[in-house]
């Protein structure tokens, strides 16, 4: 199963709950639902790029499988693991840097596009993407 591709946004259901939880910025709600995003899925070696985008704000990660690497949410410190549970599902373990939060991604990949599930306590943002 291919990982690597452009993705575009299809759906997404919680973000704001999510966001609201998390105890984010609520103005990024506005700019989440009222625009559609893109993902941009790259590997170097045993190095992974993930670019995403919304309303013109990019993020962008880069990780070796396995490994710990800092990450920013919105002004929030994360530190993060991805692992990969198969061929075709990778599972992202972000750890705020006190400790306080814990927040699992899991990116799962078919033909057809990815399904990025992203969980804080008992809320799961979901967004569904296609493959470009």
């Amino acid at each position: 199963m291919a990982i690597e591709g452009k993705y575009q946004m299809e759906s997404s259901e919680h973000f704001e709950e999510f966001v609201k939880e998390m105890g984010l910025d609520v103005d990024m709600t506005n700019v989440d639902l009222s625009k559609t995003s893109t993902m941009e899925i790259c590997k170097d070696g045993d190095v992974y790029h993930i670019k995403s985008e919304t309303a013109g704000i990019a993020h962008e990660i880069k990780f070796k499988v396995g490994e710990e690497f800092e990450d920013d949410m919105n002004g929030h410190k994360f530190k993060n693991v991805v692992t990969m549970e198969c061929d075709n599902k990778m599972v992202q373990k972000k750890t705020s840097a006190d400790g306080g939060k814990v927040v699992n991604v899991v990116r799962e990949f078919t033909d057809a596009g990815c399904t990025v599930k992203s969980t804080y306590n008992t809320v799961t943002w979901t967004r569904v993407y296609k493959r470009m």
